[in-house]
């Protein structure tokens, strides 16, 4: 219920349906804040009218728009005090949404850093799922991290070209012998074969 709501005309009485309509709520949401046993429980949220006792129950509107002017009074309150606290805004609901990324959907190459030095590159049809199970199991291997989105197609050339001209550390067929061979998809050879017969890809 982050969206700017319009003013309901007054001396209206609304159903549960068209209330929720107007808030923009789903239904779990309604019962979830109307809900008195519920930890998110909202006291301040209007309570319905009888009509005929125990069977019609309508929200009058006076109480409908109380509650949304303190609900944007609240909301004001909140960013202007996080303005002040963290010396910027915070981000509205459309903007995060726009920011977003699909969970686990993106294929990708990715970078794993430690001390401002790439010390591995790896690719994953599925990166934050593979990004996760490196913060899992390779930790104090690095403190930080990178990825590129790239078609599935591509992920070889595009992991191979960044091994072979970053040559991480970790990337070697033995990590701590930099003269093992490089572990990479495609060789250095094969790699220029497909630029030069144009076999590549367009990275």
């Amino acid at each position: 219920m982050n969206k700017k709501l319009k003013k309901i005309p007054d001396c209206r009485l609304l159903t549960k349906e068209a209330l929720m309509k107007h808030l923009g709520m789903e239904q779990a949401d309604f019962e979830r804040i109307t809900n008195p046993k519920h930890p998110d429980f909202d006291p301040d949220f209007p309570k319905p009218v009888e009509l005929i006792k125990g069977k019609v129950l309508r929200y009058n509107s006076i109480d409908i728009n109380r509650y949304i002017k303190e609900r944007e009074r609240f909301c004001n309150r909140v960013m202007t005090s996080a303005h002040a606290c963290l010396g910027g805004e915070l981000m509205g609901e459309r903007k995060i949404v726009e920011k977003a990324t699909s969970v686990g959907l993106s294929s990708g190459v990715y970078f794993l850093i430690k001390d401002d030095e790439v010390v591995y590159v790896g690719q994953s049809r599925k990166l934050l799922s593979r990004l996760g199970s490196h913060v899992r199991d390779n930790l104090g291997k690095f403190d930080s991290y990178c990825y590129i989105k790239c078609d599935e197609g591509k992920l070889d050339a595009l992991e191979s070209l960044y091994i072979h001209l970053i040559r991480p550390k970790m990337n070697y067929s033995d990590e701590f012998e930099e003269n093992s061979p490089m572990r990479a998809p495609l060789s250095e050879g094969r790699l220029l074969d497909m630029l030069d017969n144009s076999e590549g890809v367009k990275l």
